[in-house]
Parts: C-alpha cells; structure tokens; sequence
C-alpha cells in the first residue's frame, strides 16, 4: 500500500507519487513537461482544409492547360491571373533554386580508340 499524506501542491491528503506530489500533481506535471517537450499542437494541422482544396484547385488547373497544349505565354498569364488566390500557399509551393536555374546539363565523350566511336571528344 502506498504511502498517504498531503500534497505539497494541492494540499490534499492522496496517495503519494513522489515524497511531495500527490498521483494527479505528479501526472498533471508530466503531461504540462510533455507538451512543452513536444511544441506541436496536434489539433491545428499546418495545412487546413481551405488551403487542401485550393492546392488540389490549382493542380487540376495546371494538369487542364497541359491537356489542352497551352503555350508557355499563356500559361505564364493564366499564372498571373491565379496567383492573388494563392497567396495564403505561397510556403508550401517549392521555389526554384538559384544556383541551378539556367543551366544546361553537358555531356562529354572521352577520347578512347579502342571503343568504335570513341574518337570524339566534343559536348554533346
């Protein structure tokens, strides 16, 4: 049997979980340790339900023009006209990296006689 005195936090007389706290002090200590430990509410998702649809919205639009053969010019405009809806999304859409925008990728093909071809050394 466990021992029975009163709390030093509520001050009733319980069981005792330590030699000063009481089982709910301790346990109600240990859950407040454990939601400070963790800082993630579990009932506010980062993204809700309004920015799902928009984000699924926009997919289909973007999969729409590229069924119909839309051109680059156009598409850019379409783009500018939907943007302003977006605006709450904009941190979920991944932007383009500026160290590898506007590169081309290069081949190059060593020089080895013994392979037929093998002679040209020039990017492809």
């Amino acid at each position: 049997m466990r021992r029975v005195a009163a709390c030093a936090e509520c001050g009733e007389s319980r069981e005792m979980a330590t030699s000063e706290l009481c089982f709910a002090c301790y346990r109600r200590a240990q859950r407040a340790e454990e939601r400070a430990a963790a800082g993630i509410d579990r009932h506010s998702t980062p993204i809700r339900r309004e920015h799902k649809r928009a984000l699924r919205a926009f997919a289909q639009v973007m999969a729409g023009l590229a069924d119909l053969g839309v051109s680059k010019q156009d598409l850019v405009e379409i783009k500018e006209i939907i943007t302003p809806y977006l605006q709450p999304l904009m941190e979920y859409f991944p932007t383009a990296s500026p160290v590898n925008v506007n590169k081309q990728a290069r081949v190059h093909v060593h020089s080895d006689t013994s392979v037929p071809g093998g002679e040209s050394s020039k990017p492809v």
